[in-house]
């Protein structure tokens, strides 16, 4: 573990860059420096400095609290063995040979060499290796060595209370992104991401995020018959108009008092940010995202607190979208499997029977929904992760895919347009703008024909839904980046021309 390794380094690394330092300053080029010194003498001085640095660091914990005795007796120990040295080298080896002003000089060296490793970042004693070790202390069970299963919720949330991530509604200020990704490296440092659930997964971030105040809800595509409808989008509620990217128009709208606004986030069935078939690992959604600027890393980067504990509780936690709705598929953390990374990529043998179960089971689809504060004076917005089958991964595959992009499609905008049902009941006074990214229509390889008839299906079950109820608060806005790609094309397929944003 993490914490063993670092304190083995920090206790031991002195002794071993000692004797490499005193090495180098016994060859021909340096001895002059160190007069009447021979390399052994400087060799076996080096050893002692390290063993007394070593002696030093495994009782220092005792002085944690007390930095300036802790470095005067490490000083100490050095000038100690200094003027021990040209004693102790001559009892061990009478050939070899040191002075005292060359012994002082050396610890000079030692002294560098010590206090470039003490300030190194990494070598010490890590935040979440020390985290981890009062973590362990405070709910580790006597007699057993890994924190059980049905107290990683308790470890979870007292981490975050001891990083201080606790109350809300919450804004996170820029330090809070360090003190989440320490925390999480503490609990990974604990095995608590070792065991995959989908259900432990999806309380473990809903408790999390509601620690820090929070929402979290889970949608589904049950309750929505599907029977094929006809008729035209209502432009009083559905429009589709450009925009220059959801890391400026999240933080824009969480300004609006007079409507609440909720993303839709070209995600994977993972729940993961990545740019290729991998699974980021806990504590890394911000930096393996760094790179991909497609929507969904640009959504989820507007507040990266959350953002790390989405990919932590949730993509490696083992929660998939897809887990009542493709059996077969297996799991996101299982390797081969045809859900891998939440990549779903199915290939000539798998597509039949892949999209059989979805057009079944379609409606088990379940997508997470959370509640984000991305400007401190701000409004709550909702971002509402999703996926789509990944066609464009599916290398070799040349059967049609249609059928399981067209149900995969249709169960995500069903669960969009019940969210905003329940905004709606939630929001009784303000207006709710759901903003509809092209999930599916860049890389994926989907087709933006399928993914157009789906909306319409799904929108047209809505509009039925919201005429029923008397409803006009709730504007729903394709979202096409600089008013240009699939998304376009499909906006003009259902709408016509381009409309200005609803801010």
């Amino acid at each position: 573990m993490e914490q063993v390794k670092n304190k083995f380094i920090h206790t031991f690394a002195p002794l071993v860059l000692f004797s490499a330092a005193a090495y180098l300053a016994g060859s021909k080029r340096c001895i002059q420096h160190f007069p009447n010194a021979t390399q052994e003498g400087l060799i076996l001085s080096g050893v002692l400095g390290g063993i007394a640095v070593a002696g030093n660091r495994i009782y220092e914990e005792q002085l944690k609290e007390k930095p300036l005795k802790r470095h005067l007796c490490l000083l100490g120990s050095l000038a100690i063995c200094a003027a021990l040295a040209p004693h102790v080298v001559n009892a061990l080896n009478s050939s070899a040979k040191i002075t005292r002003v060359a012994s002082f000089r050396f610890a000079a060296i030692e002294t560098a060499i010590l206090y470039a490793l003490e300030f190194s970042p990494g070598l010490p004693l890590s935040e979440s290796a020390q985290l981890a070790n009062e973590l362990k202390q405070t709910y580790l069970k006597e007699g057993q060595s890994e924190i059980a299963p049905e107290d990683h919720q308790k470890v979870i949330l007292g981490a975050l209370d001891r990083a201080g991530l606790t109350g809300g509604p919450k804004y996170f200020a820029e330090g809070d992104h360090r003190k989440v990704v320490n925390m999480l490296g503490a609990l990974n440092l604990l095995d608590l991401f070792k065991t995959k659930s989908h259900e432990v997964a999806k309380k473990t971030f809903k408790d999390a995020m509601k620690h820090l105040g929070l929402g979290v809800s889970y949608l589904d595509a049950t309750g929505w018959d599907h029977k094929p409808l006809e008729g035209v989008l209502d432009k009083s509620i559905f429009r589709w108009s450009a925009t220059t990217g959801v890391q400026n128009d999240i933080p824009a709208v969480s300004r609006d008092k007079d409507r609440v606004h909720v993303f839709s986030v070209a995600s994977q069935y993972n729940a993961a940010e990545a740019i290729r078939p991998f699974t980021p690992p806990v504590g890394q959604a911000m930096k393996a995202s760094k790179n991909d600027n497609t929507q969904g890393p640009h959504a989820q980067r507007t507040n990266p607190v959350a953002f790390e504990l989405v990919t932590a509780f949730l993509t490696n936690l083992g929660f998939n979208m897809m887990e009542h709705v493709l059996p077969s598929a297996g799991s996101t953390h299982e390797q081969g499997s045809a859900i891998q990374h939440g990549y779903l990529r199915p290939n000539n043998e798998t597509i039949d029977e892949l999209s059989n179960e979805m057009i079944a089971n379609s409606q088990k689809l379940e997508v997470p929904c959370y509640e984000s504060r991305p400007t401190q004076d701000g409004e709550s917005v909702y971002l509402m992760l999703g996926a789509a089958p990944a066609i464009g991964y599916s290398y070799g595959l040349t059967k049609e895919s249609q059928k399981l992009q067209y149900h995969a499609f249709l169960a995500n905008f069903t669960t969009q347009f019940k969210q905003t049902l329940h905004l709606l009941d939630e929001n009784p006074t303000k207006e709710v703008v759901l903003h509809v990214a092209g999930t599916g229509l860049g890389v994926f390889g989907c087709e933006y024909k399928v993914f157009a008839a789906a909306f319409k299906q799904a929108a047209l079950e809505f509009q039925t839904k919201l005429k029923k109820a008397d409803l006009k608060r709730v504007h729903v806005q394709l979202e096409a980046y600089k008013g240009n790609g699939n998304v376009k094309k499909v906006g003009e397929i259902l709408l016509g021309p381009v409309k200005a944003r609803v801010q």
